[in-house]
């Protein structure tokens, strides 16, 4: 199995329980995450430790069922989320929501595994998650500034 290791951090001019609700709300999901079709189903409103969230999401042109558990949750602080993509990718994230001087200093740190040929293209797969978890912030960013 080989591992792939993602991070990026942003700051954003919000404070942190305004980029907090914003980024954990699935119904505000599609307005800043690439290649999401649509929520399928959540269980646990409102998000908390425990939540699960399903979700159709296109990844590198292919269609995919998604299956995101919130398994650590500290309120406008930090959440840590396990993720399934499809049958084989594997997801582990933490995201950390400081407060500086009246912003938010957000903070996403990720590892993935991966199986079978996927493998293979880890270089090609750690570059495109890498470039979408930069994109996705900018966008979070954008709409939270707006």
């Amino acid at each position: 199995m080989k591992k792939i290791e993602l991070t990026n951090s942003i700051v954003i001019n919000r404070k942190p329980e305004d980029v907090f609700t914003y980024a954990i709300n699935p119904d505000k999901a599609k307005e800043w995450r690439l290649g999401l079709l649509a929520v399928t189903k959540v269980k646990g409103r409102p998000i908390k430790e425990g939540s699960v969230i399903e979700e159709s999401v296109e990844v590198m042109g292919i269609t995919m069922h998604s299956r995101t558990e919130v398994v650590s949750f500290k309120k406008n602080k930090k959440r840590e989320l396990k993720i399934k993509l499809g049958s084989s990718v594997r997801i582990n994230m933490t995201e950390k929501y400081k407060e500086k001087d009246g912003k938010t200093v957000l903070i996403i740190n990720g590892s993935a595994k991966l199986k079978g040929v996927q493998q293979l293209l880890s270089k090609t797969i750690s570059h495109q998650m890498q470039t979408q978890l930069e994109q996705e912030m900018a966008n979070l960013k954008t709409n939270l500034e707006a």
